[in-house]
């Protein structure tokens, strides 16, 4: 009998210390992100289906500082990508460097969101891209599985991303996440970092302190709304003037008649 015990005890306590590393539990949840059944078209547009997703701000400078870029984030999923959209206010914009993506792309105007898609603080998945179309993918996972696009606007820019779950992420999943902004200043020389607040204070590859989400089940859409018919032309034979036109016409008519009988009249006189 103690034996068997024994063995109890040891599954169980095997079966805890799996549960504890099988999911990264030192940073904080964000929320649920929801589940589209709307399609998201990938062109730099905030979708309506994105005000019904998971928003967070994008406001914490790493140097100190105050001032410079903000941003508003939205989180989607669909089961197959994640989504995300996030618009940008820079009160300082600097034009993009193209020399400098291939060997340092973080000194530009954008934007990097990163994935941990197994939320386990052991990999990574980034995006890195710009408005104008440029981007960069790097870590674990399979990054160039992504579409992204972005345009100018008059107090920034605004980028949108598509990136294919993977790693065994689905729907239900928690995945590890971090985004931030590259803000360029004083002639695009300085380079300011904005991150989202997270409960550990995390940098963009700190991934074993990583935040997290839940690709939810919680579906949201769009609902298409027809518009009313057109109000039907009266009918012109039944409009007030065409009524008077026909008893001006009918009268005539009898006025005739009335004519004719009175000749027919005295004839016979």
């Amino acid at each position: 009998m103690k034996k068997v015990i024994s063995i109890i005890m040891l599954f169980a306590l095997t079966l805890m210390l799996t549960v504890g590393v099988s999911g990264h539990t030192s940073g904080q949840k964000w929320g649920d992100v929801p589940k589209t059944l709307t399609p998201v078209e990938i062109d730099g547009k905030l979708d309506d289906v994105y005000k019904q997703g998971l928003s967070f701000k994008i406001d914490r400078r790493t140097d100190g500082k105050t001032g410079g870029s903000t941003g508003v984030g939205y989180l989607l999923h669909d089961g197959k990508y994640i989504y995300y959209f996030v618009s940008v206010t820079d009160p300082e914009y600097c034009d993009i460097d193209l020399s400098r993506l291939a060997t340092s792309c973080w000194t530009n105007e954008g934007v990097e969101f990163t994935i941990d898609f197994k939320n386990d603080g052991s990999n990574r998945t980034k995006i890195t891209a710009y408005w104008s179309g440029e981007s960069l993918a790097s870590g674990d996972g399979k990054a160039e599985m992504f579409k992204h696009a972005g345009v100018r606007t008059d107090k920034g820019f605004d980028i949108e991303i598509r990136l294919e779950l993977q790693q065994g992420a689905k729907t239900g999943s928690d995945v590890g996440i971090q985004c931030l902004i590259n803000d360029m200043t004083e002639g695009n020389k300085t380079r300011g970092i904005i991150r989202c607040p997270s409960s550990l204070n995390c940098g963009d590859n700190e991934v074993a302190k990583f935040d997290y989400v839940t690709l939810s089940d919680k579906e949201v859409a769009v609902v298409e709304t027809t518009a009313p018919p057109a109000a039907k032309a009266p009918d012109a034979a039944k409009t007030p003037a065409a009524q008077t036109a026909d008893i001006t016409v009918i009268a005539a008519l009898c006025g005739l008649l009335s004519l004719a009988g009175t000749a027919v009249c005295r004839r016979r006189r």
